[in-house]
């Protein structure tokens, strides 16, 4: 069961790079909707971007099953933890300003337009270092911050779910977060009232998905087939619903949808994983592709820029087709290329251990 649990993970790891590469498409893939006039292209887009919304949620929830329920000492979260990931934000920092320094061609050969404020011509040590502290070098680096400020809020989410030994605390937890998603914004846009002035910090992505992935882990939320039948059934439903909405001009219940679509993917392929007997190959191939997964983030603009050649050369068979094997691709070189990277600096240190 060990061994299942941690191949299904790392599909979910797999799926959720998969959306996040997919939401930096731009027109190409993300917001096609808006500007094809191909009925099934125009759908497909529109669908995509709403399953697309779920990949930074699954992140964190991956985060929380794994690490909420874990006892360390605050010395050694900081130093292995903490430490560890700022000084891998840094280096990513470093090393996409230095490339855009160079011209920053992963932004400029396939949108010209974007980024363009962002280019910076000359080296700064000082924009570095607020870069650093604040920004990124790019757009797509809030994720660092966002991920190392719940890694300093961990080690009061790993006491704090310890001491929850009510599940209806839990269930009450996510009932205000369904008035907070759902019943406030229909209500406000029915009534055209002005935003709830009522505040819940502990909706925050960086609290509330890692503890509902440490729950939908641990305490088997959702976990009988007729309970998964039953949530994508209303995910189906509820996808209907918004393709209406959008279609109107209207995004209602945003938060809502990336909870109920996020909560659906977690248990779907959880409950896949724990009732089909996963063949050893293809668990050697999650677990190859989950490990790859965060650098291939890291390095997804180079990645997109590298792999250009693939959308341009399959454009003759659509945009839609086209852009998914341009993205298969980012993710097929940067999976093989961290990995070999870690093979290589794994080779080195026993090797100096030796």
């Amino acid at each position: 069961v060990k061994q299942s649990k941690k191949v299904y993970l790392e599909c979910l790891r797999v799926m959720a790079i998969l959306g996040v590469i997919y939401c930096h498409t731009s027109s190409r893939g993300l917001t096609l909707y808006e500007v094809t006039d191909h009925a099934f292209e125009h759908y497909f887009s529109e669908t995509a971007l709403l399953f697309s919304q779920v990949c930074v949620p699954i992140f964190f929830m991956i985060s929380g099953a794994l690490l909420l329920s874990r006892e360390e000492t605050l010395r050694h979260h900081l130093l292995h933890r903490v430490l560890k990931f700022f000084l891998i934000a840094c280096a990513a920092i470093t090393m996409q300003y230095l490339y855009n320094c160079m011209g920053d061609p992963a932004l400029r050969i396939w949108d010209p337009a974007a980024e363009a404020e962002k280019f910076v011509p000359v080296f700064s040590l000082k924009e570095l270092l607020k870069m650093v502290y604040a920004t990124g070098a790019f757009y797509q680096h809030w994720f660092l911050f966002a991920y190392l400020s719940f890694l300093l809020l961990l080690p009061f989410l790993q006491r704090l779910v310890k001491g929850l030994k009510d599940d209806s605390l839990f269930w009450y937890f996510v009932i205000l977060y369904l008035i907070y998603s759902f019943a406030f914004p229909f209500l406000e846009r029915w009534q055209h009232l002005p935003q709830s002035g009522l505040e819940f910090p502990f909706f925050r992505n960086i609290i509330f998905y890692p503890l509902l992935g440490y729950y939908c882990e641990k305490k088997e939320l959702l976990s009988k087939g007729k309970s998964v039948v039953a949530a994508l059934a209303f995910s189906l439903f509820v996808t209907i619903v918004n393709l209406v909405l959008l279609e109107k001009g209207k995004n209602l219940f945003e938060d809502f949808n990336v909870f109920l679509y996020a909560v659906t993917t977690y248990v779907t392929v959880k409950y896949v994983f724990q009732r089909w007997e996963c063949p050893k190959q293809l668990e050697r191939f999650w677990l190859f592709c989950g490990a790859g997964v965060f650098g291939t983030y890291l390095l997804d603009a180079v990645l997109r820029s590298f792999c250009e050649p693939v959308y341009q050369g399959m454009l003759f068979l659509g945009r839609i087709p086209a852009v998914y094997l341009w993205i298969l691709s980012v993710m097929a070189v940067g999976i093989c290329l961290v990995n070999a990277v870690k093979k290589c600096l794994h080779f080195l240190v026993n090797r100096i251990k030796m």
